[in-house]
């Protein structure tokens, strides 16, 4: 039960190493992609299989509802029903809650390099986390804050490398380039993501060996982290668990 009617919701096990999965609206209840793997998008009712207005309903995977296991789910708003976005030279299908500097985009890739897509915001995107649905590839992350033409790799833990796929982001849209990655033929989904003060912070800090305190503006819920200059795991805190 949530106060809010969810649009992309991510769920993982706290007590067994099965899959990340993340589901959302403009893909639909029952389509479900890992996080923590380079798979193509699944359709199974026995993951999530409904959005509502106060939450979401699951089925029995092991990954969402074991008996036995405890989970935890990370919740965001979007803009509810997706609408078409042309803002880019590929057309994109887009929810968008531009208060809160957060979107969903599915389009289809055409393959050439410098296209750009719509994400339905007004200010540039700090962080753009792109998924082939249709094939199994890596999962990139670009942004402002990765670097223009740096990215990472959500299923990985290698450090930030020099690649042509996500290029650059702009007020109202993100460039990509032409690797199969991100912008082939195939669907692709892009999470978007970019600082709103007082309730969202995207950045970046170095390290000291030591106990520093990291700025943010506010008290965060939601805590993601990953070293850029050398492997290591991506790590996620949260204020719901100890």
């Amino acid at each position: 039960h949530l106060d809010f009617a969810p649009d992309f919701v991510w769920i993982k096990s706290r007590t067994f190493n099965d899959n990340h999965n993340i589901a959302d609206t403009v893909r639909g209840a029952t389509k479900y992609i890992f996080p923590n793997s380079n798979s193509n998008e699944f359709t199974s009712s026995t993951y999530l299989n409904r959005f509502s207005a106060n939450g979401f309903s699951i089925g029995s995977d092991n990954s969402g509802n074991k008996i036995g296991e405890n989970f935890v789910s990370w919740n965001w708003k979007a803009g509810g029903a997706a609408v078409t976005n042309n803002n880019g030279t590929i057309a994109s299908q887009v929810s968008a809650n531009k208060d809160s500097g957060f979107s969903i985009v599915k389009y289809t890739g055409n393959n050439t390099d410098g296209a750009t897509v719509g994400t339905g915001l007004t200010e540039a995107c700090n962080i753009v986390i792109v998924k082939d649905l249709t094939s199994a590839n890596y999962w990139c992350v670009g942004g402002s804050t990765v670097g223009n033409g740096e990215n990472l790799y959500l299923n990985d833990a290698g450090q930030k490398l020099t690649r042509d796929r996500v290029k650059s982001v702009q007020t109202s849209t993100f460039t990509l380039g032409s690797h199969f990655e991100v912008n082939s033929s195939n669907n692709f989904i892009a999470y978007c993501f970019h600082s709103v003060a007082g309730y969202s912070k995207i950045g970046s800090y170095g390290g000291n060996s030591n106990t520093q305190t990291i700025i943010t503006g506010f008290k965060p819920s939601f805590v993601m982290i990953k070293t850029i200059n050398t492997v290591s795991n991506w790590v996620i805190f949260d204020d719901k668990r100890p």
